[in-house]
């Protein structure tokens, strides 16, 4: 039996599009289980009218909202059959993912997860990313390996197309606080995947939409304008390096490699954000954000560059013309752009929103 986990809040249409994902799954041998973190909307009496139809539903209701990690700490907790995956309330799975993820682990079942291709839409249906797509093969990724590949790519398996054994996975717990909220997920992924193998299907089995209201994008797409939340990802990603470092798993090759990789994730995002806050004129920021990364991560000379280049610019303010060659001179030489191109046609896409339409008016 799989379960699906979802925890919810205030997000009651979305959430019965999600739920109708799983009841049209090809495999049908799961729960799902929703914990509900207190929503004032209509999302209680959306879902017990499922409750009421389909046995294999389960619903809880939190008296008051318990927070976002407490509530995934809570649906850990109750996990008792041999697959979980989690789903967020605003993401949609494809039939066949159950179908898809299960043959992996079944193929391999010394891996720990099995993760299936997911696409990446915004609110109007346009492609935004596939994360495993850029992943060298398909396949078993043996213990570390697959750790190596997520860290050296920087492109982690979303975990809407994860499908956890939990014999493996609850051996490994969550690190589910505050400081890591931003970074949890990809977290918990490293950790299983340095000590187990996992498997991999690049086969499109869900959708995860970008949009303003999901956490991770309110705080990425909001550092021009809130360059505090810089710290936030200064500060979840350094707890990740610490422990990659402090790993016992991992071989001193490996453990060298995976810092090396995940160090250069955490500079070329830092390099981004800097250039952000650049082209807004926020110098002071800009410059805030250098000494926050030395902070958490270590002395980097290219930042320390890009300090006397700021330093220089609030008092030379005429050479900000030039601030738009700087940032292509920089995206070219300090982050070169990863080909994110896919073979996805048009018309493939077109076929995934219109599912994603269909869920919403399906009766049951």
């Amino acid at each position: 039996m799989i379960t699906t986990i979802i925890t919810t809040h205030n997000r009651g249409i979305l959430l019965k599009r999600a739920i109708h994902s799983v009841l049209n799954q090809t495999f049908s041998d799961f729960q799902i289980c929703i914990y509900d973190n207190a929503s004032d909307d209509e999302t209680e009496t959306i879902v017990k009218h499922y409750t009421q139809k389909d046995s294999r539903i389960k619903y809880h209701r939190h008296e008051k909202n318990i927070g976002m990690m407490q509530n995934y700490q809570f649906a850990f907790d109750r996990i008792n059959s041999p697959y979980f995956h989690l789903l967020s309330d605003d993401d949609y799975l494809l039939p066949c993912f159950f179908e898809t993820a299960l043959d992996g682990l079944k193929k391999f079942p010394e891996a720990a997860i099995s993760a299936c291709g997911i696409l990446q839409v915004n609110e109007d249906g346009d492609f935004v990313a596939s994360p495993l797509t850029e992943w060298k093969k398909e396949g078993l990724y043996g213990a570390q390996e697959g750790m190596l590949e997520m860290v050296g790519v920087h492109r982690y398996p979303v975990p809407t197309g994860v499908l956890f054994q939990t014999k493996f996975a609850q051996k490994i717990k969550p690190e589910l606080s505050s400081e890591i909220q931003i970074f949890w997920d990809p977290d918990y992924l490293i950790q299983i995947a340095a000590r187990y193998p996992i498997v991999i299907n690049k086969r499109h089995c869900g959708i995860y939409l970008v949009h303003p209201n999901s956490f991770a994008f309110s705080i990425y797409s909001n550092i021009p304008d809130q360059p505090s939340n810089i710290e936030v990802f200064l500060k979840a990603t350094s707890k990740v390096l610490k422990k990659i470092k402090n790993n016992i798993y991992l071989t001193e090759k490996n453990r060298s490699k995976a810092l090396r990789a995940f160090k250069r994730n955490i500079f070329n995002a830092t390099i981004t954000f800097t250039y952000l806050l650049f082209k807004k004129k926020k110098y002071r920021s800009a410059f805030k954000t250098s000494i926050a990364f030395y902070r958490y991560v270590g002395f980097s000379f290219t930042h320390l560059f890009l300090n006397i280049l700021i330093v220089f610019f609030r008092f030379f303010m005429t050479v900000m013309r030039r601030i738009k060659k700087l940032g292509r001179l920089a995206k070219r030489i300090l982050i070169p752009e990863k080909n994110t191109s896919t073979s996805l046609l048009k018309e493939e896409l077109e076929q995934y929103n219109l599912y994603g339409k269909k869920l919403f008016n399906d009766l049951y």
